[in-house]
């Protein structure tokens, strides 16, 4: 048995074995597995020349030397051997699109004897379209070919198949894989088993970090396994049929993503994908675009300190303590406007090259534009500025980073959906970009919610933190203060007057019911979230009136002020909000979420809204 995380095998050749069918992609193993759909190469086949000495030429499979830790990471060394001393012609015709792997049909048998055949090869000409030439090995002459199980997999559309083999290798244990040359006389087989080392006791927290964005949610467990539910998860699957059911995608139950089974020590849900940083300082990505849901490895990085994502999905490289580092990023406003040259489905980081010697030490992201701040307080931003958000006094867009135009060192930055703001060490706040909805906080009036350049917020103490979303921003002061303005206030009540609920307020309002412990913000669409020092929870903003536990006839539709969050473990220790719905972790790696519901987005295992808590259904104990 191999050392934990790495693959065992054994090798053992058999120059006799069934036939092969001659199809490409997936058949149907001797007890069942449905196939991927297969294209013929009969025209291909059919005009091959006879099978005179194709016997004599011998196939040799092996596990790639250093394949793993991760089942997806699986790489197989084919070689095509003549060793007689005459010229040998195969069975096939190959061309400049079509090589000699395509003619190689790989089989994975699982634990109970489900066998799932594809060919190792792509398959993606037809002798019509370019010249096809026989294959013919001179004496003594190898062929040598690596291919990548995620790249074979990532050739063929998305079926039920997949997902159960997917499952399987995600658990892998016992597998075996065994390679046949088609159209050679004998068939030629030879198989290969590997394992991963026993999988290690699972102790300590259920989930050990909580991310959520739009109407997604992932976690990653303690042991390493990243879960995702909502609508059109990371790591689902793509819809095999456009014409299917539309909640195809709307996943109510925690998924795992199989092929990065206790892999991760780190997980970050950036714009189009969930991000896994492994022990082997390695980033996998899963999301939209990517091989029907297969996680793929992120090329052109080296040295990652740790995840930056939300907005764009970046890695912080050679980080060294608090003087941050360099900065790789990809799918997102930088490598969309800088774009690295990588292949469809998979992904290759782009570095930020004019940030090389600043040390990164944060990152804010929202909107299609993104800023960097350093360790020596200086601020970076690129990306889209058609209204201003780069702070630069133009409405261009920059392809790398810029300087806004502010007066001294930031302590924090952050950016909204149209704008952006940044505290500056003497504790003054300035935003710039655009909100209809007065998240810049200077006012309403002409020319009064929009700024090129950054402009100071007035009315607010000295400030420690700044947080932006959707028409909000938030700014906690160094008096442990909250103070809000946007689209997610809540105006003070007026004598007399019915309380006004959560409205656009144009310049900066506390908010004195969270008190003066808040230890952590959270901004969703068009509501906002706080976490005290004691693990309470309160949110404000639509969809949020439930929460006072009066019945429908009775309670304010529109909550004035924040309200406790009822039915959380005593010992919450993050939150994370989406649209229109928030979840909760718990110190033990519990997850709970309320809110809208209807996609899956709360992990219940039902698609509906709750107002109260639930427990998301992931596949541990944390009581």
């Amino acid at each position: 048995m191999g050392a934990p995380g790495r693959f065992h095998n054994a090798a053992s050749e058999r120059r006799t074995g069934p036939q092969p069918r001659r199809r490409t992609g997936w058949s149907r193993g001797q007890n069942g597995g449905l196939g991927l759909g297969a294209v013929l190469l009969g025209a291909v086949l059919a005009g091959a020349p006879a099978r005179a000495h194709a016997e004599a030429v011998r196939l040799g499979v092996a596990i790639a030397e250093g394949t793993g830790p991760l089942p997806g990471d699986l790489a197989l060394d084919l070689t095509l051997r003549n060793p007689t001393g005459k010229p040998q012609t195969l069975p096939v015709q190959v061309c400049g699109q079509l090589g000699w792997p395509s003619f190689v049909q790989l089989q994975l048998t699982v634990p109970g004897g489900r066998a799932y055949r594809f060919r190792a090869g792509g398959l993606i000409d037809v002798d019509d379209l370019h010249p096809h030439t026989p294959l013919v090995l001179s004496p003594g002459q190898t062929l040598r070919q690596r291919v990548s199980l995620l790249e074979v997999l990532s050739y063929y559309p998305a079926t039920d198949a997949d997902r159960r083999l997917l499952a399987a290798l995600g658990s892998a244990q016992g597998l075996e894989i065994s390679a046949t040359l088609v159209g050679a006389a004998p068939a030629q087989r030879i198989s290969h088993r590997f394992t991963l080392g026993p999988a290690p006791e699972v102790r300590g927290v259920c989930a050990k970090q909580l991310e959520v964005r739009g109407g997604q949610a992932c976690v990653l467990l303690g042991e390493g396994t990243p879960y995702c539910w909502g609508q059109s998860p990371p790591g689902a699957p793509a819809h095999s049929d456009p014409a299917g059911p539309a909640d195809d995608s709307e996943v109510a139950t925690p998924q795992p993503i199989g092929l990065l089974r206790r892999a991760g020590v780190e997980a970050g849900l950036g714009p189009y994908y969930l991000c896994v940083l492994t022990a082997g300082r390695e980033v996998y990505c899963a999301g939209r675009g990517l091989a029907s849901g297969l996680p793929v490895k992120v090329a052109g990085l080296s040295g990652v300190s740790r995840l930056l994502t939300g907005g764009e999905s970046c890695a912080l490289l050679g980080a060294d303590g608090g003087r941050g580092g360099r900065l790789g990023c990809w799918g997102g406003a930088y490598s969309a406007l800088n774009p690295s040259g990588a292949a469809p489905g998979s992904l290759l980081a782009t570095t930020v090259t004019a940030l090389d010697d600043k040390g990164v030490a944060e990152l804010a992201a929202a909107g299609g534009h993104s800023c960097a701040r350093t360790a020596d307080g200086a601020l970076f931003c690129w990306g889209d500025n058609a209204l201003g958000q780069l702070g630069t006094g133009d409405v261009v867009a920059h392809r790398g980073p810029v300087s806004p135009r502010l007066t001294g060192p930031v302590d924090s930055v952050a950016a909204g959906s149209t704008h952006s703001c940044a505290v500056l060490r003497d504790g003054g706040v300035y935003c710039f970009g655009k909100s209809e909805h007065g998240a810049l906080g200077r006012g309403f009036g002409p020319g009064l919610l929009q700024s090129l350049l950054p402009t100071k917020v007035p009315g607010l103490p000295a400030a420690a933190r700044v947080f932006a979303g959707y028409e909000t921003t938030l700014v906690q002061a160094r008096d442990g203060t909250v103070w809000s303005f946007g689209g997610n206030v809540v105006l003070p009540p007026v004598p007399g007057r019915p309380a006004p609920g959560p409205a656009p307020s144009y310049s900066p309002q506390p908010l004195p019911e969270l008190g003066r412990d808040v230890v952590e913000l959270a901004i969703g669409f068009r509501h906002s979230c706080a976490r005290k020092q004691g693990g309470e929870v309160l949110c404000w903003g639509e969809h949020t009136s439930e929460l006072s536990g009066e019945p429908a006839a009775v309670r304010d539709p529109k909550p004035s002020r924040p309200l406790r969050v009822p039915g959380l473990p005593a010992d919450i220790k993050r939150i994370a909000a989406g649209d229109y719905f928030t979840c909760a972790l718990s110190g033990r790696g519990a997850v709970s979420c309320w809110g809208q519901g209807a996609a899956g987005q709360l992990g219940s295992g039902r698609k509906e809204y709750s107002p109260r808590p639930v427990r998301a259904a992931l596949p541990c104990r944390a009581d």
